[in-house]
């Protein structure tokens, strides 16, 4: 009787597999409209040194006052004044920046591009691990290296550089994007609630 069961749940199984496989050898994708990419070019040069600029800045959400905070945000209006003198910028739960980069057709729904900028804690028991000091920012071997730089100051680096570098070539979104760059990711989540509840 197993025996049977076994063999039946095999057949089963073998069916399975080759639907699945008919399927998707006779897959043909729709056909989507062309999208005009934007053609920019990104100094990645400088792009590195603000990532390692920004790594240098101790955002550690459990330090008592975040003293790093407020110069974390002046970092940003001194790297990216082009960003800051064409978009409209609001300071949520005191620390996280929203910023709106308004589009040409207001008709279309906005996006939101989110990165954080707080990072955890080194266990000081734990530097002997690190390759290279971890708030050092060190560009070595084609990589920058240290706290936060991939989670998540990487991604706010590089959305900031990109936006910087097509405002600065006279692009304009079709619709309204927004920047958002929370300082608690790592703690209580406030910030991203209370931009979810930003009118």
């Amino acid at each position: 009787m197993v025996k049977r069961i076994a063999a039946g749940l095999g057949i089963l199984a073998l069916i399975a597999i080759a639907v699945v496989g008919f399927n998707t050898i006779r897959y043909v994708p729709s056909q989507t409209a062309d999208i005009e990419l934007a053609a920019f070019s990104i100094d990645t040069e400088a792009a590195a040194q603000n990532l390692s600029q920004a790594i240098q800045l101790e955002t550690d959400s459990t330090v008592p006052g975040h003293p790093d905070f407020d110069r974390f945000q002046e970092f940003l209006r001194q790297t990216y004044p082009i960003v800051h003198g064409t978009m409209e910028r609001t300071m949520i739960e005191a620390n996280t920046p929203l910023y709106k980069w308004n589009g040409s057709d207001g008709d279309l729904q906005p996006i939101l591009l989110a990165a954080h900028y707080d990072v955890v804690p080194v266990p000081p028991d734990g530097l002997d691990r690190w390759d290279h000091p971890p708030f050092a920012g060190d560009i070595a071997n084609g990589f920058v290296w240290g706290r936060g730089a991939l989670d998540n100051k990487g991604a706010l680096i590089s959305i900031m550089t990109a936006a910087e570098t097509l405002i600065s070539e006279g692009f304009t979104p079709e619709r309204t994007i927004y920047l958002s760059f929370a300082h608690d990711e790592e703690v209580t989540h406030n910030a991203a609630k209370a931009i979810a509840a930003h009118p």
